[in-house]
């Protein structure tokens, strides 16, 4: 209020920990510094100047350097304002005292103090932070959109069963939605919460499940378009409602998307690969987000591209079960092997439909083909047997191979050879399982008492090139729980049958 302080916000700040401000004594005596002010109205002192009025919380509550709308009536007792700029000197009124602020600007300092009381007090943030999330958003403290940001916490956190943890880590990661959450909560909440019960018969417990696991994503949708999106899995894609309330618990984020992109990603689907309802519902148990591309600009291009383009052509290549493309007998024929094939490798793999074709697909097939050396055919039993290898970015593929072609010596065509054979090497981590493998079966030099022992299998060069470019599968074995006791089971056995032999 003009001209006084917050005696409530004061309070409740001494009663979290916090030092309450202390009005200094109204008198205009000389504190020895040259000037007209007192000390205590320095901008770093307990309190923060604003044209003679001071903010609870010193310069940290003003936002010092972060609050444009404020600059102008912040001052230090030597006339300096934001960023060292001289400021002009306060309005006097005619007796020579200082005049009364902007009343607007005054009620816009005691607004954001209370916000920032509240959020020390419900959410236990430090000042710095709470400091951080209201020059971010400050609808936190915009006298219509918030007005009150304390009873809005104590909303969510008492009505709607909200963690103070978890709403403070989140309004953290994610200040500007999860401000619009809250600001917005009382009156679009319960709507969101009644269309959860209604629609899929979740519970209480349940929506405080989901909303403490994934707030803002769950308490921001749409009321009006939250039902369109659950009837639009529930009736277009014939989810049975229990099925359909289990996908919603475990990933919320399903329903993120407008519904007329489920059914249009779907409908593409069937009509480009001619998906039925049972791969459509494989595809989104692998990837529950699997429809929520956009149909025309995302999904149809793509699977365009895998249809007319090297993953077509190669997966087609591939002989299986007596029939591939070059066996075909007719044009038809070939493209129905090839679109069977698409179809298989994106039900097997649905993530491919949110990849770009620019950036992601075509940098990693020519990747394969160019660098590595795999022909077409094993660049089509590759994605055959791990559709995955498409969202692997090849700058992370080549230092493996270059690391494999340095320790093992092996040349394109053996790295090509054992890349169709053990897809699965481009997975891989070079420090947590190639180059351990490598040392143990080459053998590690150690000393037991005064014996020097070789740990390992101590391979030579020539031996261990032969066993991983013929037997490249042997990276993928744990070399703790299975290479490791085999070999010394199998060394142990030697040894007796040498005894036996010797006996």
């Amino acid at each position: 209020r003009p001209g006084g302080y917050l005696p409530t916000a004061a309070a409740a700040a001494d009663r979290n920990g916090v030092r309450p401000f202390t009005p200094p004594p109204d008198d205009d005596t000389d504190d020895n510094n040259g000037d007209d002010t007192d000390d205590d109205y320095d901008d770093g002192g307990a309190g923060a100047v604003f044209d003679g009025r001071k903010s609870p919380f010193g310069s940290a509550a003003l936002g010092k350097n972060r609050l444009p709308p404020l600059e102008s009536f912040r001052r230090d007792k030597k006339g300096v304002g934001v960023g060292g700029q001289p400021q002009p000197p306060p309005p006097r009124d005619d007796d020579g005292d200082v005049a009364d602020p902007d009343p607007a600007a005054a009620s816009l300092l005691l607004r954001r103090d209370r916000a920032l009381l509240a959020l020390r007090q419900h959410l236990h943030l430090s000042a710095e932070s709470s400091l951080s999330v209201l020059t971010d958003c400050p609808d936190l403290y915009h006298p219509v959109k918030c007005p009150s940001l304390s009873s809005k916490l104590m909303y969510l956190s008492e009505v709607v069963n909200l963690p103070r943890e978890r709403l403070a880590d989140m309004l953290l990661a994610k200040p500007a939605l999860t401000a619009a959450v809250i600001v917005g909560c009382e009156s679009t909440l319960a709507g969101t919460v009644e269309i959860l019960q209604t629609e899929l018969g979740l519970s209480t417990f349940d929506v405080a499940s989901i909303s403490s696991r994934r707030l803002p994503a769950i308490l921001g949708y749409d009321r009006s378009d939250l039902r369109r999106k659950i009837r639009a899995y529930r009736d277009s894609l014939g989810y049975p409602p229990d099925v359909l309330r289990r996908m919603v618990l475990r990933n919320p984020e399903i329903l993120r998307t407008d519904g007329g992109w489920v059914r249009g990603s779907a409908r593409v689907l069937r009509r480009e690969l001619g998906c039925d309802l049972n791969d459509i519902h494989m595809m989104v148990g692998r990837a529950n987000l699997a429809l929520t591309y956009d149909p025309e600009g995302n999904v149809r291009p793509t699977l365009h591209f895998l249809k007319e383009g090297i993953v077509g052509r190669c997966l087609g290549l591939v002989k299986r079960k007596g029939r591939s493309v070059p066996l075909a007998e007719s044009k038809e024929e070939a493209r129905r092997i090839v679109r069977e094939r698409v179809r298989e490798f994106v039900v097997k793999f649905p993530h491919v439909l949110g990849l770009s074709i620019r950036s992601n697909l075509r940098p990693t097939l020519e990747y394969f083909l160019e660098e590595v050396g795999v022909s077409e055919v094993g660049l089509g039993k590759m994605l055959t047997r791990r559709p995955a290898l498409l969202d692997l970015k090849p700058e992370t593929m080549r230092r493996k191979l270059n690391f494999l072609r340095e320790e093992l010596g092996v040349d394109s065509d053996q790295l090509a050879e054992m890349a169709v054979r053990f897809p699965d090497l481009f997975s891989l981590s070079v420090e947590d399982n190639l180059r351990p493998k490598i040392a143990y079966f080459r053998g590690e030099c150690g000393t037991e008492g005064d014996d020097v022992v070789i740990r390992g299998l101590g391979m030579n060069h020539s031996q261990i090139r032969r066993v991983f470019s013929s037997k490249p599968q042997i990276f993928s074995l744990n070399l703790d729980r299975n290479v490791r006791p085999k070999v010394e089971y199998l060394l142990r056995s030697i040894d007796d049958d040498d005894e036996d032999d010797g006996g």
